[in-house]
């Protein structure tokens, strides 16, 4: 009855005329607040089943009311802030993860609970959360570089079948993952900070079909994947607005691994609406090939690390090669 009455109240909210700032912010509020406890719920139902299937089946419809009610907040204007959907959802993924972390025997992060003043209360009852969001809503932008800086390696591994009490995808250790499209080529790894080009089928720079040489056989990084490739993408006004791109070291490149996934084995950020001709703005796409990393393999300076997407290994190769890249670029 009482989530009847709540319920109502948004609608009303959402459907008043003369909607002010406030209301909207509360409307908000009390969204973030409801995607909380069904995440919380999602996690109750893991921990008790251990079905993974049945815990991105409830994540899913989590997320799919989150958006849905947000983007109701959100038509109605007067917002203090616009376009903050995926920020706050990624702030309370994290939250959530952190309280189950905490009673699966973890430590919380650190800064996780002190990166805005406000957040203070989460220390001593994690439950008060989404109320102290609202207040939180001002300081977000400088909560989520701490959070970030405190949230760093070893991440998940993406594994959630689990082998036995113990196994990879029964503890799920690690930092949590998530990601954001940019909405211009660009796709934001929340959990390590680092910005990725997305790759298409258009036939230009970012088609996923696209190989390139890391050496011209000197054994230096003087090939096509920087005269032509990152020449490229730096050239004018950089590419989304950036002209600092690269080539990723080794261990960057594993980031995008994912063990639960194969052909390719990668997060659905990466691999989503791949057909012929789209665009980066468009789809996202991964070969189950190797891509080029920066590295070198110390013991045979002739060959580069890459790593092998059809089932995220690790692999070496000669550098004169050609081979897949995509490139990647520090922060926002």
């Amino acid at each position: 009855m009482q989530q009847a009455r709540s319920i109502a109240v948004v609608l009303l909210l959402l459907k008043a005329p003369s909607a002010s700032a406030q209301e909207c912010q509360a409307v908000k509020n009390d969204v973030s607040g409801k995607y909380a406890a069904c995440m919380a719920k999602a996690e109750k139902g893991f921990v008790l089943k251990k079905d993974a299937a049945r815990y991105a089946a409830a994540q899913g419809k989590c997320e799919g009311k989150y958006a849905a009610l947000w983007a109701k907040a959100e038509a109605v204007g007067y917002c203090p802030s616009v376009g903050d959907q995926s920020s706050i959802q990624g702030f309370v993924d994290a939250c959530v993860q952190s309280v189950a972390d905490a009673l699966g025997g973890l430590q919380l992060p650190k800064d996780a609970v002190t990166c805005n003043a406000e957040l203070g209360t989460c220390t001593t009852n994690l439950g008060t959360c989404p109320t102290d969001l609202g207040a939180c809503a001002a300081g977000l932008g400088a909560c989520q570089n701490d959070c970030v800086a405190s949230v760093r390696p070893p991440l998940r591994t993406g594994e959630m079948t689990s082998y036995g009490a113990g196994s990879d995808g029964d503890l799920r250790a690690g930092a949590a993952r998530s990601f954001t499209d940019n909405g211009d080529g660009t796709i934001t790894d929340n959990t390590t900070g680092l910005t990725w080009e997305k790759k298409d089928d258009a036939g230009a720079i970012h088609d996923k079909d696209n190989v390139y040489t890391w050496s011209t056989g000197t054994n230096e990084m003087d090939g096509t994947i920087v005269t032509t490739f990152l020449a490229m993408l730096n050239g004018g006004g950089g590419f989304a607005g950036h002209t600092d791109w690269r080539v990723p070291n080794v261990s960057e490149l594993e980031t995008l691994r994912n063990l639960e996934a194969a052909n390719p084995s990668t997060y659905a950020a990466f691999n989503t609406g791949c057909v012929p001709a789209c665009t980066v703005l468009t789809c996202s796409c991964m070969l189950s090939y190797s891509y080029y990393s920066s590295s070198t393999d110390h013991d045979l300076p002739t060959h580069a690390w890459l790593v092998m997407f059809s089932n995220g290994s690790p692999i070496q190769s000669y550098k004169t090669l050609p081979g897949f890249v995509r490139a990647v670029r520090a922060g926002s």
